[in-house]
């Protein structure tokens, strides 16, 4: 009787390790999967992220491109993708003294205006940059710029940089 108790403990035993083995394996699966699955999620966040700062910067563009400040206009009718030079300096002088009037608007950002074609000229119409930042993400509007004291038309680019 003794020898039947002393088998059925060892398979009593045996039986305990191969079901205590079980529950490190699924352990391990379990937790695998945990990482697996974070490591995916924290993927979707960082795309999701980018996404949303690639539309942040598209809707930044759009309003900076929509100034009717420095558009030229004919008899208030503002002309779309046409700045007029004289705005733009006047502008430009007055820079500092509406900066907080933009600041909602705008916010982290700067906006620039670069004029190629006649002359290699650079006007900067908005600049707030943050002391640290992570990423500059970057927009080029290609413009009309109007010397309205000669008629002649130019070409440029209006640059948004956004600060992340």
């Amino acid at each position: 009787m003794s020898f039947d108790i002393l088998k059925m403990r060892r398979k009593s035993q045996m039986h305990m390790g191969e079901t205590i083995a079980i529950i490190i394996v699924l352990t391990f699966f379990v937790i695998f999967g945990l990482v697996f699955y974070v490591r995916i999620k924290g993927q979707d966040t960082q795309e999701k992220k980018d996404e949303y700062s690639e539309l942040d910067i598209i809707g930044l563009a759009t309003s900076a491109s929509f100034l009717e400040e420095l558009q030229c206009s004919t008899v208030g009718v503002t002309d779309n993708n046409c700045y007029d030079l004289l705005k733009i300096e006047a502008f430009q002088k007055i820079r500092s003294r509406t900066f907080f009037r933009y600041f909602d608007l705008f916010g982290n950002s700067k906006i620039t205006i670069q004029q190629a074609y006649p002359e290699g000229r650079q006007w900067i119409i908005y600049d707030s940059n943050p002391p640290s930042f992570e990423s500059i993400n970057q927009v080029r509007l290609p413009i009309n710029i109007l010397d309205p004291l000669t008629g002649k038309q130019g070409f440029g680019v209006l640059l948004v940089e956004k600060y992340d």
